[in-house]
């Protein structure tokens, strides 16, 4: 993928035989997923080690969701095996957190979200049926721009470490310098944006949360809440 979440070696037009093709690039692409597969995992067992995940933000999942939703539709399309099964496993793992998530919300109602989650499945649905499976890949490739600024805002406003690790920020900065690295080895500069876009987030995220929380002298990851609010 072009971000932390998919393989985005589908998410521009390549031919059959190019994607058969060992590449450098595409070992990077292979590697960064690899990374993701991790860092997905991990974000789902720390949401569920925990009574109420409240430093995890639901809508960076939902737009995870939307975006390897709408790869899966295109690599499908191109009978690209690899990145239909790194979309599906992103998807799978983003309603499982995403659910998690809302389904431990205390502070607020969850219902405005939960239908946000639903839309997300019917717009992207809608899409492929309307304008097919490019366009549907197209906006997957526009939401990984995106994935994790929410992430980052909820972060600055809760400076909540609960449900979140190192682990999470470090596999996702990793996978984010390998497509970089993958955008420079293909020539293809707008595939910059999401990794620096994610990097940036990630970045924020373990400052206001993960480092904040290291400083706290008496810090308790499995304590009460605290009320975004």
């Amino acid at each position: 993928m072009a971000d932390p979440l998919t393989s985005a070696v589908v998410a521009f037009p390549l031919s059959a035989a190019t994607n058969a093709v060992v590449t450098v690039p595409n070992l990077i692409g292979f590697a960064a997923s690899l990374i993701t597969a991790t860092q997905v995992s991990r974000q789902a067992f720390d949401a569920w080690r925990v009574p109420d995940p409240t430093g995890v933000s639901w809508l960076t999942w939902d737009i995870a969701l939307l975006q390897s939703a709408g790869l899966l539709a295109l690599s499908v399309s191109r009978d690209y095996l690899p990145a239909e099964v790194i979309n599906a496993f992103v998807g799978l793992a983003s309603v499982v957190i995403v659910v998690r998530v809302l389904g431990t919300r205390h502070s607020s109602p969850a219902l405005g979200p939960a239908v946000a989650v639903a839309s997300t499945l019917v717009v992207c649905g809608a899409v492929l049926l309307a304008a097919g499976a490019t366009a549907a890949g197209t906006l997957g490739s526009i939401a990984s721009a995106f994935v994790w600024v929410p992430q980052a805002v909820h972060s600055v406003r809760t400076r909540s470490p609960i449900g979140l690790s190192w682990v999470v920020v470090l596999t996702g900065l990793a996978s984010s310098a390998l497509w970089l690295w993958y955008a420079v080895a293909v020539d293809q500069w707008r595939l910059l944006i999401p990794p620096s876009s994610a990097i940036l987030s990630l970045v924020v995220t373990a400052c206001y949360a993960l480092w904040h929380h290291d400083k706290d002298p008496s810090p308790d990851t499995n304590g009460p809440a605290p009320d975004p609010s």
